[in-house]
């Protein structure tokens, strides 16, 4: 299971700049007008003409339909910012006036370019400032969404709970929901992301409600609730649009719906073609559209660009399918060193990460099964238990993978993911029958499931 490049955690929107705006129900009055219409012929023509209210919202609108500033002058505004703030830090810290004028176009330039030593010096601005002013209200909310955003999740909980116990705010439900849904506190998670879509609607409200209908096996509330984020959007920045969707992309990956995430992701790479995640999804989704060559070509780029070891390692792989051997295991190399770096320094948010690559790429499954073990200390839900079972699984611990297969199995999260590891551990324990109905569950939430996780039991584990 490859994980998403993006730092947030998958009920967080903490991770990109935040928008609140009125509420709309485009989808139902839209509805109800088509009831209300009357079928002259010419209203046929029209409707053969246009496609639906409804139709329009299920694909990316273009910058001519949904214009936002350009990408070139919103990254060069925030380079200036971030520059221009940071020379005022140097000269004023440990202000809190001069922490928050830094630390906040720091986080967002982090939270485009996923650039952990981003994140990491925003942090610690921030909890210089914390010293000198450790009651400071917008400096601890900083503190608690960087901390998130590192997968530091025990304190970021502290620091959130904290402050909501003395200033309650949408911005800290938001965060104690997603380190609920992290630490497996479904009960938590599910009832409060579901209360702040309703009470306070705006295109990151619905986009937490739709990942969670997604993670929940709820494909038709997620696809609706992903349509009605964006006509809530109030704003001009192209940051959260494009990161809109890159979400919906994900979803048409994981749904086996490849044309429609191609679509998306392409659409995020033209509004804002410095953005990796977009620029890597895309890359990700043309090679299993058999564009290897495009493939290629832009995972090249994205890697010069960022040095992101799990985008070495997808490069690496994708040269290894084309026989380019050589030149594939030389990326591997760069991978685990840029891996064994990442993870001295911010171990939280690259142990998942890593754990992929050397299940993988890397070919070192006792490291992954140790990372994944650190991973599921820190976020012990679904997810993470499905993760590490399967490393168990690869390293023969067939007791230990069953016994977290029936736990992931167990919670309300229904993905095709968890379904197939599920499968593969129940054929190498020789329960047939259960894997089956498990491979069934798995292939109704994403019919191309097997092309993404590989073949359901390799001969050594079917018995």
């Amino acid at each position: 299971m490859r994980p998403s490049l993006c730092i947030a955690v998958l009920l967080s929107a903490s991770a990109c700049a935040k928008n609140d705006a009125p509420t709309a129900s485009l989808s139902a009055s839209a509805s109800a007008r088509a009831k209300s219409a009357p079928a002259t012929a010419s209203a046929v023509v029209t409707a053969e003409a246009k496609p639906s209210p409804q139709a329009l919202l299920q694909r990316p609108r273009s910058q001519d339909e949904l214009g936002t500033t350009h990408a070139r002058i919103f990254m060069g505004n925030l380079r200036g910012s971030v520059a221009a703030a940071k020379e005022g830090w140097e000269k004023d810290k440990p202000a809190a006036t001069a922490a928050l004028l830094y630390a906040t176009p720091l986080s967002t330039a982090a939270k485009i370019s996923g650039d952990l030593e981003q994140f990491g010096e925003a942090l610690r601005v921030v909890e210089a400032a914390l010293k000198k002013e450790p009651e400071h209200e917008k400096l601890l909310l900083l503190q608690a969404e960087l901390l998130s955003s590192l997968h530091r999740f025990d304190k970021a909980a502290t620091v959130a709970t904290k402050l909501h116990a003395r200033a309650p705010s949408d911005a800290t439900r938001v965060l104690l929901a997603d380190v609920a849904w992290n630490r497996g506190d479904y009960e938590t998670a599910i009832k409060e992301v579901r209360a702040i879509a309703t009470e306070k609607p705006s295109l990151f409200s619905q986009v937490r409600l739709a990942q969670l209908e997604l993670s929940l096996g709820n494909l038709q509330a997620a696809k609706d609730a992903f349509a009605r984020a964006e006509t809530l959007y109030r704003d001009v920045s192209p940051v959260p649009i494009a990161w809109l969707n890159v979400q919906r992309g994900l979803m048409g990956l994981h749904t086996g719906q490849w044309e429609d995430a191609e679509g998306f992701y392409r659409e995020a790479v033209t509004r804002m073609p410095d953005y990796p995640m977009a620029v890597e999804h895309l890359a990700e989704v043309e090679a299993l559209l058999g564009k290897r060559e495009e493939a290629v070509r832009r995972y090249k780029g994205v890697v010069e660009a960022t040095d992101n070891p799990e985008l070495i390692g997808a490069l690496a792989g994708l040269l290894a399918e084309f026989g380019q051997k050589e030149e594939a295991e030389r990326q591997v190399v760069h991978a685990k060193k840029r891996f064994g770096d990442l993870l001295k320094r911010y171990p939280e948010a690259m142990a998942g990460h890593a754990a992929d690559f050397f299940l993988n790429e890397g070919d070192d499954k006792k490291q992954a099964l140790s990372l994944l073990e650190r991973n599921f200390k820190l976020r012990p839900n679904a997810e993470a238990r499905a993760a590490l079972a399967h490393a168990k699984l690869e390293n023969g611990d067939l007791k230990g993978a069953a016994k977290l297969a029936d736990e992931a199995l167990a919670t309300p999260v229904k993905k095709a993911e968890i379904y197939w590891i599920g499968a593969r551990i129940r054929l190498a324990e020789g329960r047939a029958e259960d894997a089956k109905s498990l491979e069934s569950k798995a292939k109704a939430l994403n019919p191309k499931i097997e092309q993404l996780e590989g073949p359901l039991a390799t001969p050594g584990e079917a018995k």
